[in-house]
């Protein structure tokens, strides 16, 4: 009985710690999605390496990226929202699998995009995968121009392989 009380006493006492900022808390958990270098910015774009790094861009998806590399892809992509400039600088993405089971609105390497500018970039599908979703497409799901002044642009951008498939029957963006 005694043993019981002191481990609920040191319980209480650690926990106290912690709310009183004696002991930081740290999370359980590891960032799976890395942050890329750079800024953001024309002057000093974030710089894409990685998968992970791919994935980070629904953090700060209004900035400025540049693809330094051809990315594969692995397991089922989960479309990214955007509204900045993406330059692929003639590099691919491969290995995009966006399935129907997702039930994804908008479904491609970037989901719904918004005064976007997508360039110089090649999105290749997996074998005997798909792009499925309402609005489908390789690259984007759906591109939309808010205005004159934000116009959305997708230039020198292709597609390979796999099958776009949009989920309805009615709706889709190759």
């Amino acid at each position: 009985m005694k043993s019981r009380t002191r481990k609920r006493m040191l319980a209480y006492l650690l926990a106290a710690a912690v709310i009183a900022g004696v002991i930081p808390s740290v999370p359980l958990y590891a960032e799976t999605e890395a942050k890329p270098s750079g800024e953001g910015t024309q002057e000093s774009p974030y710089k894409i390496t990685s998968q992970e790094e791919l994935e980070w861009i629904g953090q700060e998806p209004d900035a400025v990226y540049t693809l330094e590399n051809d990315i594969a892809l692995s397991g089922e992509w989960e479309p990214v929202d955007f509204s900045g400039v993406f330059d692929g600088q003639g590099h691919t993405v491969s290995g995009l699998n966006v399935p129907r089971s997702k039930g994804y609105t908008y479904a491609g390497l970037f989901g719904y995009c918004a005064g976007v500018e997508i360039s110089n970039l090649t999105v290749q599908i997996a074998d005997g995968a798909e792009v499925a979703g309402a609005y489908a497409g390789a690259v984007a799901g759906s591109c939309y121009s808010p205005n004159e002044e934000t116009p959305s642009r997708i230039t020198n951008c292709h597609s390979e392989g796999g099958a776009v498939v949009p989920s309805e029957g009615t709706y889709y963006a190759a």
